[in-house]
């Protein structure tokens, strides 16, 4: 663990009139929590707006068209989307793998061929996870997924000495 702390920032009074201050309310808590079990929205159109997105920025990167600058700016954001999102739906899965692949996107320290293969690779995936409705945390299958997604990262991190 780092022995880095963190860095508390007050509030400004102008942010604090508008959200308030102190705990929420369980009973709020709760009220969400049941809306989001009833939730019945279908991830699939929306998850597949961010895979999109994301196959053309790796297509982009395959072409040589952007710097690693513009398909990290390109990719995280719909890789960022698909995490945050992709459990409110039921998608552990997905959450998991996209995790993965943050942590990958941010740690490269160049876009080499082999980077953007797995960058590649995760996006069709994550594609065929969301159009065979997969949700929950995948069981066997699933680990096996992410197991193979964190060794391709840890096979080009190793290759890379990072």
């Amino acid at each position: 663990m780092s022995d880095i702390k963190a860095k508390v920032i007050k509030a400004s009074y102008d942010l604090q009139q508008r959200v308030g201050t102190g705990k929420i309310d369980e009973a709020v808590i709760q009220k969400a929590e049941v809306k989001l079990q009833e939730n019945t929205e279908d991830f699939g159109p929306i998850a597949t707006g961010f895979l999109e997105a994301l196959a053309v920025a790796i297509a982009q990167a395959k072409k040589g068209e952007v710097s690693k600058e513009e398909l990290l700016k390109s990719a995280v954001e719909p890789v960022m989307n698909l995490k945050a999102n992709a459990k409110m739906f039921g998608y552990e899965m997905v959450t998991q793998m996209a995790n993965v692949m943050l942590n990958f996107l941010e740690k490269i320290p160049e876009l080499d061929g082999d980077a953007v293969a797995i960058i590649d690779a995760n996006q069709k995936t994550l594609y065929a996870i969301i159009m065979k409705k997969m949700k929950g945390d995948g069981g066997d299958y699933g680990r096996m997924l992410e197991a193979e997604l964190r060794g391709a990262v840890q096979r080009y991190m190793s290759k890379k000495n990072l």
